[in-house]
């Protein structure tokens, strides 16, 4: 499981990531234009990430890990062995919808705000619950 947290973080088209493939591109967030754009920031250290986390109220669970790690695949992975299935499961998905957010600012220019990012994962883990448990009572 570490290695594919490793490995999916890590690949993720950052633009550092990009830079260091030799894509011309800025460095810069897309969202918040903090000079670093990986993986760290986006998902950890983003105003606009931060302002998703507190929202959601899943901040206090994930500020403990950035206190020991440094690194992205770090904190995930710590947090998917500390948290109940269902609080990884709300992580998980509101960090596919920053990821979302970010690459239609990026692609699109559309600023979203705080509410749309939380309502998408919201409505994205209702669908994959419901359909988790329809599969259950097929079986």
């Amino acid at each position: 499981m570490a290695y594919k947290v490793e490995y999916y973080i890590e690949s993720t088209p950052t633009r550092v990531r990009l830079i260091s493939r030799g894509v011309n591109c800025p460095s810069a967030c897309v969202k918040c234009e903090d000079s670093y754009e990986d993986t760290y920031h986006i998902f950890f250290h983003c105003k606009t990430t931060i302002d998703a986390w507190n929202a959601a109220n899943v901040w206090h669970l994930i500020a403990p890990s950035l206190n020991q790690f440094d690194n992205a695949p770090d904190v995930i992975f710590d947090i998917l062995q500390k948290l109940s299935a269902s609080q990884v499961e709300s992580i998980v998905t509101i960090m596919w919808s920053i990821w979302k957010s970010r690459n239609l600012k990026l692609l699109q220019q559309v600023s979203e705000s705080t509410v749309t990012i939380l309502e998408r994962a919201k409505h994205l883990l209702e669908g994959w619950r419901n359909a988790h448990r329809k599969q259950g009572s097929l079986g």
